[in-house]
């Protein structure tokens, strides 16, 4: 009986699927359209609504960091 053992750093070197090149493409399409306001939340809504893809908002936060997209933080006045 043969395991296969993952760890961080085999995932940290694991190849981008096409798939998500197709949602990161989306992602920043989204993030550039909005002027970089939007956050993982509302480009996650906006993914669902929109364009139909039923995904993860973890994995929208981790392909956002990974390309080192960021909101923009509201002033408080």
């Amino acid at each position: 009986m043969s395991y296969i053992i993952y760890g961080y750093y085999k995932y940290k070197q694991r190849v981008v699927s096409s798939a998500d090149t197709e949602v990161i493409s989306l992602i920043r399409k989204i993030y550039n359209r909005h002027k970089g306001r939007y956050g993982y939340r509302r480009i996650h809504a906006e993914l669902i609504k929109s364009h139909g893809l039923q995904i993860n908002h973890k994995k929208v936060l981790r392909l956002m960091r990974e390309i080192g997209l960021k909101s923009k933080i509201r002033r408080k006045k």
